[in-house]
């Protein structure tokens, strides 16, 4: 009675809703598998009202740009600008077996964390390494899409890198807020240069996995994993924020992302203890600040940090020695394009 109850309240997708698939998350868990899956349903919408508040929490007016400018801006915001649709409850299928969610809230965010049996992970086709889109099927009450969910496992020991984005791979100009807004939403993205060829440098030099730790929006995520397809960046999982204009994770969006990142980054460690770890950001904000504070937490796991400093400080300036001089770090570099990363040769005890 109760299931058929839960059944009958659940809201059923429409033809006009879309459904984003954020890259899920598998690791173990003694004997078992885990999941993490996340994901948005809206509808596409324009709201004057909310047009009106990004352009003044912005502090740039889209009319004075140029056509292609204002397009582009279009683009980026129409993510911010829809409706999301609470009070749906979707079931996941992957092969012979089904999980539910819980309902999708205010914010239309779906989240769920699902145990599988190594025979049920392999018959659900899921894989056991690295990254792979899996075809699964998502159904609200009777109406379903066949999508592909991008998997990324942390299971297995072997190396991971953490990257932030802004400024470490992708040119934003956080310090400048004005530069900031154009380069996210008014501008085409640039990659910094060389990034790109370090890494897939590093991917044949140890294989690791490859997690994007920022402090941006979940509705810009489709911009950004476009632009690490075309940058010819490693796919890996992405650790984004949940914003809504209406309520107070908007203030999440306007302020520092240091409780996202190490939240992020500590559940990426804990998942896999023989695990390690490279982490890569830049100096713009605080992620000397937060790595060196994920360092001391976890003694040993964190073989190698770079920064991309934005300023002409050394490896040797206070504020890095203050960050990481505390013997829990093999070492740290900064860079400023992709050649510095390209040509280091490993952590002192290699890889």
């Amino acid at each position: 009675m109760l299931t058929w109850l839960a059944h009958r309240l659940d809201g059923e997708l429409k033809a006009d809703e879309v459904v984003d698939f954020y890259p899920a998350l598998a690791w173990r868990s003694g004997t078992h598998w885990k999941l993490r899956v996340r994901g948005c349903v809206y509808e596409p919408s324009t709201v004057p009202g909310v047009t009106r508040l990004l352009r003044r929490w912005l502090g740039v007016d889209p009319d004075g740009l140029d056509p292609a400018a204002r397009a582009l801006v279009a683009r980026r915001l129409a993510p911010f600008l829809v409706d999301k649709e609470r009070g749906k409850r979707f079931h996941l299928h992957l092969g012979p077996h089904e999980r539910v969610f819980g309902m999708t809230q205010a914010n239309g965010h779906f989240d769920g964390t699902f145990r599988f049996s190594d025979s049920e992970w392999a018959q659900s086709g899921l894989p056991t390494s690295h990254a792979a889109k899996v075809p699964v099927r998502l159904r609200a009450r009777r109406i379903g899409r066949d999508l592909l969910m991008p998997v990324q496992v942390v299971a297995g020991g072997g190396w991971s890198v953490v990257s932030d984005i802004d400024d470490t791979v992708k040119i934003t100009d956080v310090p400048n807020r004005r530069e900031t807004v154009l380069n996210t939403f008014a501008r085409p993205f640039r990659a910094v240069e060389g990034v790109a060829e370090a890494f897939a440098a590093w991917g044949r030099e140890f294989d690791p996995d490859w997690h994007y730790v920022s402090g941006g929006p979940w509705q810009l995520w489709a911009a950004l994993e476009e632009f690490r397809v075309e940058a010819g960046l490693p796919m890996g999982s992405w650790h984004m924020q949940e914003f809504r204009a209406k309520d107070r994770s908007a203030l999440r969006f306007l302020g520092a992302p240091v409780k996202h990142k190490v939240a992020e980054i500590r559940q990426l460690i804990r998942m896999d203890p023989t695990r390690r770890f490279i982490l890569v950001g830049d100096s713009g904000q605080g992620d000397p600040e937060i790595y060196g504070q994920v360092a001391r937490e976890f003694p040993g796991r964190i073989a190698w940090i770079w920064i991309r400093e934005l300023g002409d400080a050394g490896a040797d300036a206070p504020r890095y020695e203050k960050a990481f001089g505390n013997g829990e770090v093999e070492g740290w570099g900064v860079y400023q394009t992709g050649r510095e990363l390209k040509a280091w040769r490993g952590p002192v005890g290699g890889f």
